[in-house]
């Protein structure tokens, strides 16, 4: 009778394991996938989402140059912070509210990744906020980086000077978004993918 109800407790706990898995909420536990869009030839606008490298944000023009600029801000720490096809004068800005920043731009060379450096030694420190600026047309850019201790993330975005969302994600215990798509032309109007 014991060893029969002991294999009972060992299936009902191996169902409830399988279960949970199998139908858990896509775009809150596991890895999400980057918006199938994102590319030189996609809809205009920002892509954001997060996969096993870390949390990304893109910025994609087709024809006509746009600014994508903006803030993001929160209570843990962000860190390994990456530029995609940066070049020009588009940068990146990792600071913290109690600290001096640094200011980031892409160096003159052929590689499509910036060096981020400080006296000759790669930038790795731990902030709350960063801020960035792409001037694109007919491409991507974007950034990569990590988030650590956080509780929520906060994008407050702008293209060409006016701002089009200011988003604030609660981020559970497995510190996943969902993918997110603001397009140019609805700035007003928010796509979650």
């Amino acid at each position: 009778m014991k060893k029969k109800s002991l294999v009972l407790a060992l299936i009902g706990l191996l169902l409830i394991a399988l279960t949970s898995s199998t139908f858990a909420e896509p775009g809150r536990a596991g890895v999400n996938r980057k918006p199938a869009r994102v590319s030189s030839g996609g809809s205009e606008g920002y892509y954001i989402w997060q996969d096993k490298s870390g949390f990304h944000i893109w910025a994609t023009a087709r024809s006509k140059k746009h600014v994508f600029s903006g803030v993001i801000q929160t209570d843990g720490f962000i860190s390994h912070v990456r530029g995609h096809r940066l070049e020009g004068k588009d940068f990146i800005d990792v600071y913290s509210d109690s600290k001096e920043g640094f200011w980031y731009g892409f160096p003159n060379s052929e590689e499509d990744q910036p060096y981020f450096g400080f006296n000759g030694h790669e930038i790795d420190s731990e902030h709350d906020n960063l801020r960035f600026r792409f001037n694109t047309a007919r491409g991507s850019d974007g950034l990569s980086f990590h988030l650590e201790d956080a509780s929520f993330i906060d994008f407050d975005l702008s293209i060409d000077g006016h701002q089009i969302s200011h988003r604030k994600y609660m981020l559970g215990t497995t510190g996943s978004i969902f993918p997110t798509i603001i397009l140019v032309n609805s700035p007003a109007k928010n796509n979650n993918r």
